[in-house]
């Protein structure tokens, strides 16, 4: 058992302590999306993830199964509103492991990475220039997080964005980079 199973048992334990839960091994799916196992030609481990059945879902809760991808320069709002999500689930992942007394405290803040750079000085801007009043109050928690020192937002080249992969689909090449970006081998 390496050093970081015997986290992982510890931590199972710890949330088992709290919570009635059992270990169903391996993920094979994951907020909708399919999780592959297996092992590549010369027997390293491999995970896929295939992302259509979730899209599927997102397209047809919000009645765009019938659109049509089109190309178009994203306005930085737009991204701080999909940005604004990370937050939250960092916020609820940091309270549930001090109500565990799990890691170090005082926790340092979360790096969040983005490429955009319009979306990053809307988050951390604390004025509210004309052209993003549009954005709804629940929009700005960005900024409140920063603020409390939970999360912080640095700027990544696009090249260097590790998340890619789970947004777009990629060549071999851009996929194997964005893997060994998170500690991962293709």
């Amino acid at each position: 058992m390496s050093e970081d199973d015997d986290e992982l048992a510890n931590l199972k334990r710890e949330l088992s302590i709290r919570f009635e839960m059992k270990d169903l091994g391996e993920v094979k799916r994951f907020l909708g999306m399919e999780i592959e196992h297996g092992f590549d030609g010369v027997g390293t481990p491999t995970i896929k993830i295939h992302q259509a059945d979730y899209i599927r879902t997102l397209l047809q809760r919000h009645g765009m199964e019938d659109c049509n991808p089109v190309s178009t320069a994203m306005d930085p709002s737009v991204n701080l509103m999909a940005l604004t999500d990370a937050p939250k689930e960092i916020k609820w992942i940091r309270q549930l492991f001090d109500e565990l007394h799990y890691g170090i405290t005082p926790r340092p803040s979360t790096i969040l990475r983005t490429d955009n750079q319009g979306a990053l000085a809307l988050a951390k801007n604390p004025v509210h220039p004309t052209r993003s009043k549009h954005i709804d109050i629940k929009h700005h928690y960005i900024r409140e997080t920063i603020a409390q020192g939970i999360v912080w937002l640095e700027h990544v080249a696009s090249g260097d964005m590790a998340a890619d992969f789970l947004t777009k689909p990629l060549g071999r090449v851009q996929l194997q980079r964005c893997l060994s970006l998170i500690g991962m081998r293709a």
